[in-house]
């Protein structure tokens, strides 16, 4: 991140250690900080091997130990490789970053609807409706009733506002019964604020590369399979922190914040 945003390193510091869901769930060594040991040494890999132009067999081999690590949460491997896939081909591809990732999202989704036509044996969608059940039949003490995802286009199509409300705007205040809710609460208030401060103060300068839509594509998918698929709560905090640092890190460094600042000096130099 200091490589693609060289001047913002104090913001990057914040949108990457300062974050609680993401400190709490993944620095410990267990299933979420090795997985996210793994998004990072892919992110890290990929990257210097396209700015250097050489992928060194040891470079290879570090991939491929990452790729292996992903096993832990094999729903996450299914999200990253897309990304990876879009951001390898716009790299090196004469289009627009934004056509490649767009071309490379419309065949995956395709073929995700489509897969039990082509492979009888493999039925994706059905695949996620059974994660979801699973879920359904935990009753974890943060449980929500939500509405149950029907193996099919429509299906998905409907619980997709579902989906995008648990994994952007949950846990509400009225979830708010302990401590731990409290802070998940507040961070998720404080990312629509960052969000928001984001749309409406962007840098001008800012174009999105082919790294920038990685970050961008790889955290929305991440969000959607998570609100499809987990009913529980705290287990979405969880399994969100996981992209929280590609998502924040170039929001932050994208916002004009000497622009937010004057903003704010004018406003309250009007109402005095």
């Amino acid at each position: 991140m200091k490589n693609v945003f060289p001047a913002k390193e104090q913001s990057l510091q914040i949108a990457i250690f300062l974050i609680p869901s993401f400190l709490f769930w993944n620095s410990g060594l267990h299933k979420d900080g090795l997985v996210f040991l793994s998004f990072a040494l892919i992110c890290y890999h990929v990257y210097l091997g396209l700015k250097e132009k050489k992928f060194s067999w040891q470079r290879c081999a570090i991939l491929l130990l990452a790729l292996f690590l992903m096993i832990l949460r094999s729903f996450v491997l299914i999200i990253l490789l897309p990304a990876v896939t879009a951001w390898l081909i716009a790299q090196k591809s004469k289009y627009k970053p934004v056509y490649v990732f767009g071309a490379t999202y419309f065949i995956c989704i395709l073929f995700f609807f489509t897969a039990h036509y082509l492979l009888p044996n493999v039925n994706l969608m059905e695949a996620v409706a059974v994660r979801q059940q699973e879920f359904l039949d935990l009753h974890g003490n943060s449980s929500i009733k939500v509405h149950p995802l029907e193996p099919s286009f429509w299906g998905f199509i409907k619980n997709a506002p579902q989906s995008v409300a648990l994994t952007v705007l949950r846990p509400y205040p009225t979830d708010v019964h302990h401590f731990f809710s409290l802070i998940s609460c507040i961070e998720t208030l404080l990312f629509l604020f960052l969000y928001i401060i984001f749309f409406l103060f962007k840098r001008k300068d800012i174009h999105l590369t082919p790294f920038l839509l990685f970050c961008l594509t790889l955290s929305i998918t991440m969000f959607l399979m998570i609100g499809y698929t987990v009913n529980i709560l705290g287990a979405i905090v969880r399994y969100r922190s996981i992209a929280l640092p590609f998502l924040l890190s170039p929001i932050i460094a994208m916002t004009d914040w000497k622009r937010v600042k004057t903003f704010i000096y004018i406003k309250l130099f009007n109402n005095i």
